[in-house]
């Protein structure tokens, strides 16, 4: 199909808003304009519609155009736990939500081990997703950290990164052996830090409400010693390495370290949620339980200047949907997680770029461009012959989130019936149109 898309606005690099129209043949953009007038925008497409006689217009009428947003951090809990989430409903999430690409994580079962299994979940994925899916391997056999996988097989197969998310690798020598392999085929290593000894089985923030409802606390050595750790090993081995969900200062100023004293390949990513809520905002309810948990209102403030400085590029979901009775228990016996894919980018832009916290051209780069340059999918930008993974979003739409309205299967999200700006419309990957005037295809 040939479309054409008229009456678009772009966020530049300078945060400037201005027109923009794009012409799509099959899976590229054709041509990119920017800055057309109105009459420069119509005389354009009288052009094109004499050249394409099937051409396929589409009026963006101000809306804002975006290259299609990444998020390298999801369960998909498929296979094995379909009953949360499988590929279609947890892509069509991601493609309400304006994502074009996930990247899933390795905890579901069997576990991909294999180049074999690598292999079905791709291909299933080709098969029943609606955008773009690629696969975490796990670091460790069955993410018992134990046996290191065969990290070169893993990434013939297709495996984009490592990981064994959800249980961070608890003995330092192994950890080290992993990132010297990983460096040996180009690999990259994301971590979920959470040293197990300080655990003392904790499930929310060792915080004043903590102590205040008599709840077991996790403190934020549990996942700052892991992250020095970490850091420190990866300084040395020189692994390509990513801290996945950072939530605390602490961890932003031993990223910052590692970064620029040590030259060590670090980057991080930081939730919508570890960015807008903190322990203050804590209630009964097992929707605001996640791993790391909702932190201080100090660590909030840390999270949102790493993103406004630069020093994190990444702004990642961990969308991690439960069914009903999982998190109907309270803080104590809820499943740990929350969904994301829905409800990131409006919650992120309503609350930091709207307040004027942080820049469109900032947030938008931590969705887009960030993700893509970290996890390998080169120079991700509108320009004549990208590929054509594009999202409008009408900036000025206000609404309200509702659970019961969410494509996932999990319902469990803490914005539940928080008013927000920002309304995904359409959404284009590869060149065929996912989303249309709100509705998938």
């Amino acid at each position: 199909m040939i479309t054409w898309l008229e009456n678009a606005v772009v966020c530049t690099k300078e945060n400037e808003l201005t027109s923009a129209q794009v012409l799509i043949v099959d899976d590229k953009i054709a041509a990119f304009y920017e800055g057309l007038s109105t009459a420069e925008a119509k005389a354009k497409r009288k052009e094109l519609s004499e050249t394409y006689s099937d051409l396929h217009i589409v009026q963006a009428n101000g809306k804002l155009l975006s290259l299609g947003f990444i998020d390298p951090h999801v369960h998909l809990r498929d296979p094995g736990f379909t009953y949360k989430e499988d590929l279609i409903t947890g892509t069509a999430a991601a493609a309400a939500g304006g994502y074009t690409r996930v990247l899933a994580m390795p905890n579901v079962n069997p576990v991909p081990n294999s180049p074999e299994l690598i292999q079905t979940m791709r291909r299933r994925a080709k098969e029943q997703a609606k955008i773009k899916v690629d696969f975490y391997s796990p670091v460790t056999d069955d993410e018992k950290g134990l046996n290191l996988v065969d990290f070169a097989a893993q990434m013939k197969a297709g495996a984009v990164a490592f990981s064994d998310d959800g249980k961070g690798m608890q003995n330092p020598a192994l950890c080290r052996e992993a990132m010297r392999r990983l460096v040996a085929v180009g690999g990259l290593l994301a971590q979920h830090c959470e040293e197990n000894s300080l655990l003392n089985k904790g499930y929310i923030n060792d915080g004043d409400y903590a102590r205040k409802h008599g709840h077991c606390g996790i403190s934020d050595s549990v996942e700052e010693v892991m992250t020095a750790r970490d850091l420190i090993l990866a300084a040395e081995t020189g692994c390509r390495y990513h801290l996945c969900h950072m939530s605390t200062a602490k961890c932003a100023d031993l990223l910052n370290l590692a970064k620029t004293k040590w030259q060590a390949d670090v980057s991080a990513e930081i939730t919508p949620h570890h960015l807008l809520l903190s322990d203050d905002d804590l209630r009964e309810d097992g929707n605001f339980k996640m791993n790391p948990p909702l932190r201080s209102a100090a660590d909030v403030t840390a999270m949102v200047e790493a993103i406004d400085s630069g020093l994190v590029e990444i702004i990642a979901t961990d969308h991690a949907p439960h069914a009903l009775q999982e998190k109907n228990g309270g803080l104590a016996t809820a499943a740990f997680g929350i969904t994301g894919l829905e409800t990131a980018f409006p919650l992120v832009y309503t609350e930091l770029v709207r307040s004027g916290r942080l820049k469109l051209a900032t947030v938008l780069k931590c969705f887009t461009a960030g993700p893509a340059k970290r996890f390998g999918y080169g120079d991700y930008t509108l320009a004549s012959g990208a590929t054509a993974d594009l999202v409008l979003v009408d900036l000025n739409a206000k609404w309200t989130i509702r659970a019961a309205d969410q494509l996932s299967k999990g319902k469990n999200t803490p914005f539940d019936g928080r008013e927000v700006y920002g309304k995904v419309t359409d959404l284009w990957c590869d060149g065929k149109q996912i989303l249309s005037n709100g509705k998938l295809s």
